[in-house]
């Protein structure tokens, strides 16, 4: 419990009740409260919509009967004009806005309130110590149920909050198809259905939309459609369908796949690899376009990092504590690997791609058979979205084998070892060993050498630095990621 003693406002995060079966299939999250979205677990975003509105009210978090009952013997010593607010976890705030707008006024509220009325048994409510001794004391659903419909006939309402009931699968489709993370430079929007992103970056939003049009017809099928694309003096937008369909990633991070259902994802991301077209270039063409990609990519994105203030932070705590010293010494020993990896790859020639089927852009539903990809790194001619062939399937290993989505949604910590030395842990172990095995025989019944995958993903963490400078937790996790790829390499020889 904390909080500030003389607040009038005690707010309680109920989160006793299990996430049912049919939305837990869907991502895995036992508890409600664990829910990623947007890098964020659902308690952590309401944690910091109270303290940022009411940072004097009291606030307690309940995951079991037992903490609830210690709660509520606690309730005896507070002021008897004290209001207590519960809020079941399962229940979201539709605008986070509206609801901290909300929360600054509660410490004026001396009556009951229920916050946007009944959502199946449930509801946020505002009461008295001595009501909500009883409230949070009830196990039973059905007792509760009538306890709040009691207290919702006298109480006020308040409708200037909506909430969503999580429990309910396509209030909570809607909830986490509208997580997708956007880069400082962009915005999304959905409405009626359509998805609309825009960005002051108009190349790139040409590029992303044209690539639907110029790819080649095997492949429209595992891309959705663009249209309706604006260019406007300073901005660029185009429009594609929003699709009730968590992505890959959130599913990955939730633990919700199963051997089964993870093999299926793989099924077609397989396919969608012999979907793209070859096209045979010359030796010289092949070197240059591969060791673009790769190493002259983040020879070109460390220099960019070494001008940044995070830059010169993340170089300071590498020197002193990394396992490998700072960004020169890294590089020196990873530059050979990737060279070593392009200069010993068989396939020369270039593939039509997405060039980043990472999980996170790969829109998923066991349950229909539902895949596609989204968010390409997009081309206005075809020409242009001609890359090699390991370079897509390295993005989905830095996905399955790096714990790049553990890593990009927060799930990670990097503690100093007994040595003082910097380390890697991904929260439940990262991704499951099970999956490593089942993408290491994919690669191995198609000829493909692991080491090359990995060196190209080894690339992929080095250069993607400068990209995540607004998260600059993030950028210590992907250095240790390839340093960790560099040791196995160097030790596999």
């Amino acid at each position: 419990m904390t909080g500030d003693e003389f607040s009038r406002l005690h707010i309680v995060y109920d989160d006793r009740v299990p996430v049912p079966t049919p939305v837990r299939e869907i991502i895995g999250a036992a508890r409600f409260s664990g829910v990623l979205r947007r890098q964020r677990s659902l308690r952590a975003s309401i944690t910091q919509a109270i303290r940022s509105a009411v940072p004097d009210a009291g606030f307690t978090s309940l995951s079991s009967d037992a903490e609830a009952l210690d709660f509520v013997e606690s309730l005896g010593t507070m002021p008897t004009d004290r209001m207590i607010l519960r809020l079941p976890s399962m229940l979201v705030p539709s605008d986070m806005e509206r609801f901290r707008q909300f929360l600054a006024k509660c410490i004026y509220a001396f009556e009951p309130l229920i916050l946007d009325g009944m959502h199946d048994g449930e509801a946020a409510t505002l009461t008295s110590v001595e009501a909500a001794c009883v409230l949070i004391r009830l196990t039973d659903g059905d007792a509760r149920r009538s306890l709040l419909s009691g207290i919702a006939a006298t109480a006020g309402a308040v409708d200037e909050i909506t909430f969503l009931d999580l429990r309910d699968i396509s209030s909570f489709l809607h909830y986490m198809t509208s997580a997708t993370e956007t880069r400082h430079f962009n915005s999304m929007s959905t409405r009626e259905g359509i998805f609309c992103k825009r960005s002051p970056n108009i190349a790139k939003m040409r590029a992303e939309h044209d690539f639907f049009h110029i790819a080649p017809a095997p492949m429209k099928r595992f891309l959705l459609p663009t249209f309706d694309y604006l260019e406007e003096e300073n901005e660029a937008s185009y429009a594609m369908e929003h699709c009730v369909v968590p992505d890959a990633a959130l599913q990955f991070v939730h633990g919700a796949f199963t051997p089964k259902s993870f093999a299926a994802l793989l099924d077609h991301f397989f396919r969608y690899l012999d979907a793209r077209p070859s096209r045979e270039v010359t030796a010289t063409r092949w070197q240059s376009e591969a060791t673009a990609i790769t190493w002259g990519k983040v020879e070109a994105r460390i220099a960019d990092m070494h001008g940044t203030e995070e830059g010169r932070k993340l170089e300071a705590v590498l020197t002193s504590c990394g396992p490998m010293g700072g960004l020169a010494d890294i590089c020196a020993r990873a530059e050979p690997l990737v060279r070593k990896a392009v200069e010993t790859d068989t396939d020369t020639a270039l593939r039509f791609s997405h060039r980043d089927p990472c999980l996170s852009n790969i829109l998923f539903d066991r349950r229909i058979s539902f895949f596609r990809l989204i968010d390409p790194h997009g081309a206005t001619d075809p020409d242009d979205a001609m890359t090699p062939a390991l370079y897509d399937i390295a993005k989905m290993s830095h996905s399955v084998i790096g714990g790049y989505d553990f890593i990009n949604n927060g799930r990670f910590d990097t503690p100093l070892d007994d040595g003082m030395t910097l380390a890697l842990h991904l929260d439940d172990g990262g991704p499951p060993d099970w999956a490593k095995v089942q993408f290491r025989a994919r690669l191995a019944d198609r000829g493909i050498d692991w080491r090359q995958v990995r060196a190209y993903e080894l690339s992929l963490f080095l250069s993607m630095l400068p990209l995540h400078r607004d998260f600059p937790r993030k950028l210590p996790a992907f250095v240790l990621t390839a340093t960790k790829i560099i040791e196995e390499l160097e030790a596999a020889g």
